[in-house]
C-alpha cells in the first residue's frame, strides 16, 4: 500500500503497489445515486461509452459548478472499482496542478521528472508506458480545455493513449473535441 500527502489508497494487490488515488478533500455523496433514478442511468450510460469505444476510451461529464460532475466521476469509479487494476485522480484546474498530479504519480512508480514543459511530455508518456499493461483509470478532474490554444497545452497532450486505460473527464466547458 503506499501513501501520497493529500490522497487516501485504497489498497489492491498488483505487481505496481499504488492502490487508489482519492484526495482526501473529495468524498462521495451516497444521496447522489440513491434519490435518483436518473443518476444511476448516467452511470450506466458512463460505462457504456467506455465499452463502445475501441481503444483508448474517454468520456466527459460538462456542466455547471455544483451540478454533480465530481460527485458522478467518484461514484462511477467507486461502483467499478473491480473493473480497474488502479484509480487516479488527476487535479486538472490549470497546467500546474496536472503536472503536480503526474509528478506524484511518476515519484510512486520511480519515474524522474523535468520542469520544462516538453520533457514534462515525455514524462507523462513514461508514466502511461509503465501502466501500459494493467488496466487503468484517469479522473481527469475540472479540466479546462481539450486541445491546444493559443499555444497553451490543453487535456489532449496528457490523456492515456493504451486500449486499456479510460479517461473519464469533468468539466465546466462545452467545448470539447
Amino acid at each position: 500500500m503506499c501513501s501520497l500527502s493529500g490522497f487516501t489508497p485504497f489498497e489492491k494487490s498488483t505487481e505496481i503497489s499504488l492502490g487508489k488515488w482519492w484526495p482526501a478533500f473529495k468524498s462521495i455523496i451516497p444521496s447522489f445515486v440513491e434519490r435518483s433514478v436518473g443518476s444511476k442511468l448516467l452511470l450506466e450510460r458512463i460505462d457504456e461509452n467506455f465499452h463502445a469505444q475501441n481503444g483508448p476510451a474517454k468520456v466527459v461529464l460538462v456542466g455547471m459548478g455544483g451540478a454533480g460532475k465530481t460527485t458522478a466521476a467518484k461514484w462511477y469509479a467507486s461502483m467499478n472499482e473491480a473493473k480497474y487494476t488502479h484509480i487516479f485522480w488527476i487535479d486538472c484546474e490549470g497546467e500546474q496542478t496536472i503536472k503536480t498530479s503526474f509528478n506524484r504519480l511518476g515519484d510512486k512508480l520511480g519515474l524522474h521528472k523535468s520542469d520544462s514543459y516538453f520533457a514534462f511530455e515525455e514524462f507523462v508518456a513514461d508514466v502511461y508506458e509503465k501502466l501500459s499493461d494493467l488496466r487503468c483509470l484517469f479522473l481527469f478532474d475540472n479540466a479546462i480545455r481539450y486541445s491546444d490554444q493559443e499555444n497553451e497545452a490543453g487535456l489532449r497532450t496528457f490523456l492515456p493513449k493504451a486500449a486499456n486505460h479510460h479517461a473519464l473527464i469533468t468539466s465546466k466547458k462545452h467545448t470539447w473535441g
